[in-house]
C-alpha cells in the first residue's frame, strides 16, 4: 500500500518474493505440526489405537474406491482432530511472539496499552499453564 500511495510500482522480484514467504510460512507450520502429532501419538499408543480405530469406523466402501481421504471423511474423524489440536496446544507454531502497538489500545481486561508499547505473549507457555488446562 505504501507504493501505491507513493505511485510506485512493486518490482517483480518484490512480488516474488512475498509470495514465497506466505508459501514457505504455510509449509513449515505444516510441517511442524505434523511432526510434532506424530511425536505425541508415538509416546501413546493408547491414542494411536483410537485413532486407527475411528480410521476404521470410517464408510468402507469409499475406502476401497481409494485410500486417499475425502474432506468429507476427514470431518468425520473428531478424535483425530481433538488430538491434532491437543499436539499443536503443547507444540504452537509460534511458540512466542510479540506485536507493537500502533494506536493507544486498551485489553479486554481494562490494562491500557499506550502506542509503541512492546506487547510480548508466549503460546507456548500459556498452553501450559495449569489454571487454564489442569494437571
Amino acid at each position: 500500500q505504501d507504493a501505491a500511495n507513493k505511485g510506485e510500482q512493486l518490482s517483480e522480484n518484490f512480488l516474488r518474493d512475498l509470495v514465497l514467504n506466505f508459501l514457505i510460512a504455510g509449509r513449515d507450520t505444516t510441517a511442524q505440526a505434523l511432526s510434532w502429532t506424530v511425536f505425541c501419538i508415538s509416546g501413546h499408543p493408547d491414542v494411536e489405537q483410537r485413532i486407527v480405530e475411528e480410521l476404521a469406523g470410517l464408510d468402507t466402501e469409499a475406502q476401497t474406491r481409494s485410500s486417499t481421504l475425502t474432506y468429507q471423511q476427514v470431518s468425520r474423524l473428531p478424535y483425530l482432530q481433538a488430538v491434532v489440536n491437543e499436539a499443536l496446544r503443547l507444540y504452537p507454531s509460534v511458540p512466542t511472539d510479540s506485536k507493537v502497538a500502533v494506536n493507544d489500545d486498551v485489553l479486554p481486561d481494562g490494562t491500557f496499552v499506550p502506542s509503541g508499547t512492546v506487547v510480548q505473549y508466549a503460546p507456548y507457555a500459556m498452553a501450559r499453564d495449569e489454571s487454564l488446562w489442569g494437571s
